[in-house]
C-alpha cells in the first residue's frame, strides 16, 4: 500500500514516466504512475503494447521482441495501489495505476517503450525455495496465502533464530475460540510418567517431585488458590492457580502524571485556556480552575 498518494501523483502526473520520455503517442500521463519489471537479461527492450481502460476493468500488457513479458487485468481498478503483474516470462513485476485509469481510454498495438529505469535486468529468476506440505514438495508460489481455521491464528513475532532476532510468522492456538474445557484439559495428552509442567521459572522438582512456591500478599484481601485439573478421562494432571482480590501493580507514572502542568501554569502566557476547566488543580500543579463556557 502506498500511503503518500498525493506526493506520488504530483511527481508523476505531468511526466511520461514510467513510459519512455521520448514517446509521442497520446497517452494520458496519469494512467500508469509507476512500474517495475525484474526479468532476464535478454528482455531489456520492453514495450507497453496495450492500454484499455473501461468502466468495469483495466487491461495493460507488456511485450518484448522475444515474446510477451506480463500483463495486468483488474475488474476493480484502484489508484495508488501496488498490483502484481501476471508474468508470461521468468521474472516478477508490479504496476501502480493512477486516477486516469478510471477514465475511458483505449490504445491497442502500441510500440511505446518502457522507461529503462523500470527494468531490472539480468536477475536470477530461478526458484530458490521449495514448499513442503505433508511430505509433498511444491514450487514456492509468488504469493503464499496461509489461511487458518477457527482454532488457530497467525501472528507476526520477533524471535531469536540462532543469534539473530528475526521477524517470523507463527501459527498459534486461538484461545478466544476454544472453550475452558479444551484450554485446561483437551489439548493435554496425559502421561502418568511425565508431568504437564516440568519447571516453574526454570526450577525443577526436588527428589520427591515437589516445588516449593512462596506467595507474598500485599494485603489480607489477596488470596491464592490451587484448583486440581483433570483430563477428559478424569486423570489428575496438575493444578490451576487462581487469584482473588489482587491489588495489581502500582502505576509507575503516578508521580509524573501529577507533575504535568496545564496550559496556564506552563511557560509563556498565564492566561486561562478553554480546556483548563477539565483539569482540576492538584498539589503538584496548583493552578486555578476556570469555569467552562456553555459552548465553543
Amino acid at each position: 500500500m502506498i500511503y503518500n498518494r498525493i506526493q506520488l501523483y504530483n511527481e508523476n502526473a505531468l511526466i511520461k514516466y514510467p513510459l519512455s520520455d521520448t514517446h509521442t503517442e497520446d497517452i494520458p500521463n496519469d494512467i500508469i504512475l509507476d512500474l517495475s519489471l525484474t526479468v532476464p537479461a535478454n528482455l531489456t527492450d520492453i514495450k507497453c503494447t496495450n492500454i484499455i481502460c473501461k468502466p468495469n476493468y483495466v487491461f495493460i500488457s507488456f511485450e518484448s521482441a522475444n515474446g510477451p513479458v506480463g500483463h495486468v487485468i483488474t475488474l476493480t481498478p484502484k489508484p495508488f495501489i501496488i498490483i502484481p503483474l501476471t508474468m508470461s516470462c521468468a521474472g516478477y513485476g508490479w504496476i501502480v495505476l493512477g486516477p486516469g485509469a478510471l477514465r475511458a481510454f483505449e490504445l491497442k498495438g502500441s510500440t511505446v517503450a518502457v522507461d529503462s529505469r523500470c527494468i531490472v535486468p539480468n536477475i536470477s529468476t530461478l526458484k530458490k525455495f521449495k514448499l513442503n506440505i505433508n511430505g509433498f514438495e511444491y514450487d514456492m508460489p509468488k504469493a503464499l496465502k496461509i489461511v487458518c481455521n477457527a482454532n488457530t491464528k497467525l501472528l507476526k513475532e520477533t524471535r531469536v533464530i540462532g543469534s539473530t532476532a528475526t521477524e517470523t510468522l507463527t501459527i498459534a492456538r486461538n484461545d478466544l475460540i476454544l472453550g475452558d474445557t479444551v484450554l485446561k484439559t483437551g489439548l493435554i495428552q496425559f502421561n502418568p510418567e511425565q508431568l504437564p509442567i516440568s519447571t516453574i521459572a526454570n526450577v525443577r522438582p526436588d527428589a520427591n517431585g515437589n516445588i516449593d512456591i512462596l506467595f507474598t500478599a500485599e494485603t489480607a484481601t489477596e488470596h491464592i488458590y490451587f484448583i486440581p485439573a483433570y483430563s477428559v478421562n478424569n486423570d489428575f494432571i496438575g493444578f490451576l492457580i487462581v487469584t482473588e482480590g489482587m491489588q495489581g501493580c502500582v502505576d509507575p507514572y503516578r508521580i509524573l502524571t501529577g507533575q504535568i502542568r496545564k496550559s496556564d501554569t506552563g511557560y509563556g502566557s498565564a492566561e486561562a485556556m478553554p480546556l483548563d476547566c477539565l483539569f482540576p488543580p492538584t498539589p503538584e500543579s496548583p493552578s486555578p480552575t476556570y469555569p467552562c463556557p456553555d459552548s465553543y
